[in-house]
């Protein structure tokens, strides 16, 4: 992203890219520092320059550790991530050698975050950044001594990459267009058909990565599905229902997001419902 850069979707922003150039020089789980977390240290266009890195969405700064230059930040409000998720950002910056970060301090997407830099343990001018997609900011020690967030992602499933220019390091990056969201999000989408009664947790909200699909139901009869957070809904073979926004979780399974909440439509072990 580049600075002033915003990115808002039916009210909801886009989690952006906060780096306007991207050399990564250490990515997740990779050998030296980042041992079993989702983490990559980014530099800049050019080696041993402190570049600026902007609020990839409105932020408030919840802790500090500014030995480091470290800060962690939380979304203001719910934001779309590259994986199609809609949930709180939690994310960690860190090497920030002019930090000034103030815990409360709110920063609106698009401004200045920080600048790369080397305070704390650091091999060269880069930002750590870490992110977990969730409100959730417990922070602790792995096996490997590194610390991690619980709901880690790696950030190919968390940030937008327009207007970011890829200097190196792979992914499965995603831009704006790959995730699609419009007014008529709820009509002209796939129609799915449940091949089995299933009870599910299906839920309005946005936390469908904890939803699982809990048993099926032999019986045959039908039953009312429910609404709401976390409701346990019952789908009898046969039912139909329109679906939109296929979502792939971290455990293989996949999700369809419905006007009652997400849907479980595959797992590891069998199909559950067939598109039409």
């Amino acid at each position: 992203m580049r600075a002033n850069q915003k990115s808002v979707r039916n009210g909801v922003e886009d989690f952006l890219c906060p780096f306007t150039d991207m050399y990564i020089t250490q990515g997740s789980n990779g050998g030296y520092s980042h041992q079993g977390i989702m983490a990559n240290d980014v530099r800049g266009k050019e080696a041993g320059i402190r570049y600026p890195y902007y609020a990839p969405c409105t932020c408030k700064c919840v802790q500090t550790v500014p030995s480091y230059g470290q800060a962690m930040w939380q979304s203001t409000a719910p934001v779309r991530f590259a994986n199609g998720r809609v949930d709180y950002a939690t994310f960690v910056t860190a090497h920030d050698d002019s930090f000034d970060v103030k815990v409360g301090q709110v920063v609106p997407q698009g401004v200045q975050l920080g600048n790369m830099g080397t305070k704390g343990q650091a091999t060269g001018v880069h930002c750590h950044i870490q992110v977990s997609q969730s409100k959730d900011t417990s922070w602790y020690k792995n096996k490997y001594g590194n610390n991690q967030f619980n709901n880690e992602y790696d950030l190919d499933d968390c940030y937008f990459l327009d207007d970011t220019n890829i200097l190196s390091g792979t992914g499965n990056w995603k831009y704006l267009k790959d995730v699609p969201v419009g007014p008529d999000v709820n009509t002209d989408k796939a129609i799915y058909q449940t091949n089995y009664n299933m009870r599910v947790r299906s839920g309005a909200g946005t936390n469908y990565a904890s939803l699982r699909v809990k048993d099926l139901t032999p019986d045959g009869k039908r039953h009312a599905t429910s609404k709401g957070e976390n409701a346990e809904a019952i789908y009898q073979k046969g039912t139909l229902f329109t679906a939109y926004q296929e979502i792939k979780n971290q455990d293989g399974s996949l999700w369809a997001k419905s006007p009652s909440g997400y849907i479980c439509i595959q797992d590891s072990n069998m199909t559950y419902c067939t598109k039409q």
